[in-house]
């Protein structure tokens, strides 16, 4: 799995008893990089994580490929992809988030396991309700389970909110368009570096590199002189944590592709409801700074 996602990608691997192996990053897609994964696999590796960062799909042939070659499955982490063509085709399932920040939010806590293996989802079903038997009244199937249904009110929410999901996506590649084409000029000028325009991305989040310049001093100078807030996901990588575990098995690994752009990401506003008047606030508050 890759080191610069949200903690819940490696805590899912931790509350199953496994142990997270961090692999380096594409520094142009910041999505695990295949050519790096196969260094990481041993004799104990029981499935490979690949994170669709920001709402763009990795390399899932690539990866595909290698996963084939060992025989083991893939998990896919696409918590912030949902709407993204082949979702899952390479995969044993893909994990679903409807956290309200996601493009697909609900009004709570919420997500999904999609998978097209019927025993599979079988086995997950039960294990999201304390280990029950499907369709059976509390006779249990499985040694132990979790109550970790989705809530029947977040899921009609969830439902009503999804027919708006593809105009949703639409105005976010709107968006991003708009981020690229209008920004185009200061990455030929090598002040920065946008992200590409590809048909496997959903814009959750529009995320530059500052080629030139200090990324959190722009940052905060975007704030001070325009009042424009700009944000870092993630801010501290998954082996750079102040945790006893990291501490203890982590202090030693080195992912050079994966730090070095960490220190330069940035992620500028978008979302549905932003106005293009906004979004033009946003870009005349960065040109400012870098220039």
């Amino acid at each position: 799995m890759p080191a610069n996602s949200f903690a819940a990608t490696e805590n899912a691997v931790l509350a199953a008893g496994g142990t997270p192996v961090f692999c380096d990053i594409d520094p142009v897609t910041f999505c695990m990089d295949p050519s790096e994964l196969e260094a990481c696999i041993t004799l104990k590796t029981k499935c490979i994580l690949p994170v669709h960062l920001y709402g763009k799909l990795p390399d899932m042939e690539g990866i595909a490929k290698i996963a084939d070659k060992y025989g083991i499955p893939i998990i896919e982490d696409a918590c912030q992809s949902i709407g993204v063509s082949d979702l899952g085709k390479n995969s044993l399932c893909s994990i679903l988030s409807f956290n309200p920040y996601k493009n697909l939010g609900t009004c709570g806590k919420a997500g999904a396991i999609v998978t097209d293996d019927p025993s599979f989802a079988s086995a997950c079903m039960e294990y999201m309700y304390h280990g029950f038997e499907l369709n059976q009244k509390n006779k249990k199937a499985a040694d132990y389970g979790f109550n970790a249904k989705i809530d029947n009110l977040q899921a009609a929410i969830g439902l009503a909110r999804m027919k708006h999901l593809s105009l949703n996506n639409l105005k976010r590649l709107y968006l991003a368009d708009r981020y690229i084409t209008h920004l185009q000029q200061y990455e030929d000028r090598g002040l920065i570096q946008l992200p590409q325009m590809t048909d496997d991305h959903v814009w959750h989040l529009f995320t530059i590199k500052m080629i030139s310049g200090n990324r959190d001093q722009v940052k905060d100078m975007m704030l001070k002189f325009h009042n424009v807030q700009t944000d870092i996901y993630y801010p501290i990588l998954s082996h750079h944590q102040n945790t006893p575990l990291v501490k203890a098995d982590y202090q030693h690994i080195s992912l050079p592709v994966t730090e070095s752009v960490h220190k330069q990401m940035l992620q500028l506003p978008l979302y549905p409801g932003l106005t293009v008047e906004e979004q033009d606030k946003v870009m005349e508050a960065l040109i400012d700074v870098v220039s």
